[in-house]
This record gives C-alpha cells, structure tokens and sequence, in this order.
C-alpha cells in the first residue's frame, strides 16, 4: 500500500509539519484547547462555585490541552503572545472582566494574571522544555531522543536569519535562570525539578521588586522599557489623578504660556497661537 505524501499529520495528539517551527502546532493546540474551554462555558460563570474552584478546572481542563508536547517546541516571540493572548482571554471570561476599550478603564493582560494568581505562560512553558531537556540528558547515549537533540546535518545552516532552533531557546532559558547544562545530567529528576522550580521563583522575585514599577501609573515595568513607558505615560492625560472628584477638568492639558486648561483635540492649536501672540 502506498502512503500519501502530506506536509502534516497527526501523532500521538501532536500535529506533525514538513515547515520548521512550531506556528503549526500552536495554532493546532489554540483551537483544541478554546473547544475544551467552551465545553465548560456555563460553569466558568456559575457564582455557586468558588473562584479557586474554577481556577484550578481552568489548569487541569484547558491549559493541559493548550500546553501537551510544549516541551518540544522551539516557539517564538510571536507565538508567545498569542499562547498568552489565550490565557488571558479566558481568565477575563472567569474573572467577569468586561473589555473596554478606553484607557481609564482598560485592565492589562499583566493585571489579569495578578488578580488570578495565575502563572504566566511563558514560565509554565520554560520549566516544561527544561524538563524535558533534564529527561533527555539522563538518557543512555544510544537512545533516540538523545542521538537526535545532538545530531547534527551535514550541510550549513542557511545565511541570513536562520530558523530558531529548540537548543537555542534552552540556551537562553538557562541564561535567563542562571543554571548550568551540566546540572540537568548531575542531578535526579526530583533534584531537578526542585533545581528548576527555585530558579524560577528567584528570577520571578527579581522582576517584581518595587523599584521597577512605574512612579505615575503604578504598573510594573521591565527596566530596558521603562524610558519609554514614562514617556508615554506621563503625556497621557488619562492616567493622570483626578483631585476633588472633577475628572473632566483633569483631563484638559494646560497651556505652558497662559496656563490655562483646554481640550486635548484643540489644545496643539492654542499653543501654537498663544505662543505666536506673546
């Protein structure tokens, strides 16, 4: 019997490509895991149940399928963020928190995994490709997984911007973790899980610490982005505090020659014609 040629198919619950790259594949567990959730549409919002409750059926149900065989996947940036896009997604639906679109009522992706407790996705996907690593490093050096991870073709990689590889994201979570290659084989695979765990949660200390979050608006900011988040920031007048309840009068910019308060649409105008008057 002769076998149709195909550029994917399905094994083992995984979606196989001829493309490099996981978009595929992550696109593939998006659609199975959003019909898992789906399946429990009435139950994310039923007020019996405790928030906890429905919290851990979200892990259990939805990011067990989301996240099967993520341990191998070389992802990029981009498909961090629509993995990312999905989870917060759904904790808005069990939280009951309305999308608004304007900017004083607007609640970011990074405040929706705080009020859940819930870990980011880009954690939950680095503890599972290093364990996974760990695993394979223990491994005998005949076995597949192992001949494969450090196999090598014999021709070039291709000039220009080569594919991400599944070792280069392993490099930069050991570099980001601060862990050394050598420990994922020194130690037993509850060591290593521990090893893994701590690393994290030291990494996750050092990004919350208070002097990283913003002076005006609060929100905690990365330090490389937190130049241009002032910037933008204190030029919105939305985030700007309102005093004595009036709002409205708090959002007029005030002009720099007469100091007087106009409407943002009009207030470049003003400026320009106040300054050319004085």
């Amino acid at each position: 019997v002769q076998l149709p040629v195909v550029d994917n198919f399905d094994y083992l619950g995984s979606k196989l490509c001829s493309g490099k790259g996981a978009h595929t594949e992550v696109g593939d567990r998006i659609r199975k895991a959003s019909r898992a959730f789906y399946a429990f549409r009435n139950f994310w919002v039923r007020k019996g149940t405790a928030l906890s409750t429905r919290l851990r059926i979200f892990d259990a149900v939805v990011l067990s399928v989301l996240l099967y065989g993520s341990g191998t996947w070389p992802v990029t940036a981009q498909d961090l963020a629509r993995l990312k896009q999905f989870q917060c997604r759904c904790l808005r639906r069990i939280l009951a928190i309305p999308l608004s679109f304007s900017a004083e009522c607007r609640t970011h992706n990074d405040d929706v995994l705080h009020q859940a407790g819930a870990t980011p996705i880009h954690a939950l996907l680095q503890k599972r490709r290093l364990l996974w690593f760990g695993h394979v490093q223990r491994m005998d050096a005949s076995r597949i997984p192992r001949v494969m991870l450090y196999g090598r073709l014999p021709s070039p990689r291709p000039a220009g911007g080569p594919e991400k590889r599944w070792l280069d994201t392993i490099d930069t979570d050991f570099k980001e973790l601060a862990i050394d290659w050598t420990e994922a084989k020194a130690l037993t695979a509850a060591q290593w899980i521990r090893r893994v765990e701590a690393a994290q949660n030291t990494a996750k200390t050092a990004a919350e610490r208070p002097q990283h979050s913003c002076s005006h608006c609060g929100r905690f900011i990365a330090p490389r982005g937190m130049y241009n988040h002032l910037r933008s920031c204190v030029a919105n007048p939305a985030n700007d505090a309102p005093s004595d309840g009036r709002v409205e009068e708090e959002r007029r910019r005030r002009c720099r020659f007469c100091f007087e308060r106009f409407d943002p649409r009009g207030h470049k105008n003003h400026e320009t014609k106040c300054g050319r008057g004085r």
